[in-house]
């Protein structure tokens, strides 16, 4: 367990420093990601396939807290399935994936007070009231998680809490629906 534990220090910390300062010789990928459509970009040649990554990037993530995070543990009733299940810490880990999803729209990063450009800034020039319809279906994903009993691994449990579950995993659909139908055509388009 401690050669584990430090297996997994030794790799999260690896992929914080290939973020913002490039690992094995590779730049940062904050950099390649923002320097999407630039000459020397190879990885990113347009600023579309950069936003495209990021998009599909929201899609899996939101995807996967839906359908398979809260999903499949909620209707087989398996807390074994939940994602942390021995910390009872589930159901933080899937509102901090959905705020992941929501802070790339964003183009922010709260924790960080950090801002830029954005999917949300693109949106909102060619159709503000998709941006306004994207940010209000984030907003009403988290609201629903937000009453969802914790910890989650017995909330699956409990009738009491399904209509919850129900509620936030539709919310969560419905918002990656509306990303997927919606926000990227337009992004695919320009």
């Amino acid at each position: 367990l401690q050669l584990l534990g430090a297996d997994f220090a030794k790799v999260a910390s690896d992929l914080a420093i290939s973020w913002s300062k490039g690992i094995e010789g590779k730049p940062a990928y904050r950099e390649v990601l923002t320097t999407a459509g630039g000459s020397e970009n190879k990885i990113y040649p347009t600023l579309q396939s950069g936003a495209e990554e990021m998009i599909q990037g929201m899609l899996d993530s939101l995807d996967e807290v839906a359908n398979e995070k809260m999903g499949k543990t909620f209707e087989e009733k398996a807390p074994k399935l939940a994602e942390s299940r021995f910390s009872f810490n589930t159901l933080m880990d899937m509102k901090s994936n959905l705020q992941g999803s929501q802070n790339v729209y964003l183009g922010s990063f709260p924790d960080a007070n950090t801002s830029g450009k954005s999917l949300s800034t693109f949106i909102a020039q060619v159709k503000p009231e998709l941006d306004g319809k994207v940010k209000a279906e984030f907003k009403s994903a988290m609201d629903a998680m937000n009453q969802i009993p914790d910890p989650f691994e017995k909330a699956i449990l409990d009738p009491k809490a399904a209509d919850a579950i129900k509620t936030a995993q539709a919310a969560l659909n419905t918002v990656r629906e509306t990303i997927e139908k919606q926000v990227k055509p337009l992004v695919v388009q320009s």
